[in-house]
């Protein structure tokens, strides 16, 4: 009999250690919980604030971009950006179509000088200033000289020094200084021309 009443009191001493155990882990849980909705809540704020930039970014980004084209085309053309299928998109008349389908690609040029350049602003830490552009609105024919309008005003608000190889003498007559390279007899000559 002497055993069994011990053996009763180990285990009413074990039950009391697991219902503290118990108890201790209740507390622990419900402080996690704790800790989780926290955590939920910290990840809503979070993706809504995200949101929030992306659709800033994008706005300003469509209106930058809209608005450069519109200074160089004769033309009410929107510039447009899916976030979620990740494509620029252009609106005209009220049918969309992609840049890379207007025939001759002067849109295209437009666009792809323009988002480099706000893509250079938003690096942080901020890169050098500088932007090198071979052959910009190569493809813009007649449009050159609107096309070299968009450069001087994106250098101008944004701060970007432009360093540019072309053959056009539109936009070479936009630079504050330009260079000629001539090669002859396998020989190079770089003249420095004045404004």
């Amino acid at each position: 009999m002497a055993d069994i009443i011990d053996k009763c009191k180990i285990l009413i001493h074990e039950r009391n250690l697991l219902t503290k155990k118990m108890s201790h882990l209740k507390r622990r849980r419900h402080r996690l919980n704790k800790r989780i909705e926290g955590y939920t809540k910290a990840k809503r704020a979070l993706e809504r604030i995200v949101e929030l930039a992306q659709d800033r970014l994008k706005s300003q980004l469509e209106g930058i971009i809209t608005m450069a084209i519109q200074s160089v085309f004769d033309r009410d053309i929107k510039f447009v950006f899916d976030i979620e299928k990740s494509l620029p998109m252009l609106i005209e008349d009220g049918e969309k179509f992609s840049p890379k389908d207007e025939i001759g690609g002067s849109l295209i040029d437009i666009v792809s000088i323009t988002l480099r350049v706000v893509l250079m602003l938003m690096v942080d830490p901020p890169v050098r200033p500088i932007l090198f552009a071979d052959e910009p609105f190569k493809h813009s024919g007649v449009l050159q000289k609107e096309g070299a309008k968009v450069i001087i005003e994106l250098s101008r608000e944004s701060g970007i020094q432009f360093i540019i190889v072309t053959h056009s003498p539109d936009i070479a007559a936009i630079a504050d200084r330009h260079f000629t390279a001539t090669r002859k007899w396998k020989i190079s000559k770089v003249i420095r021309r004045r404004k």
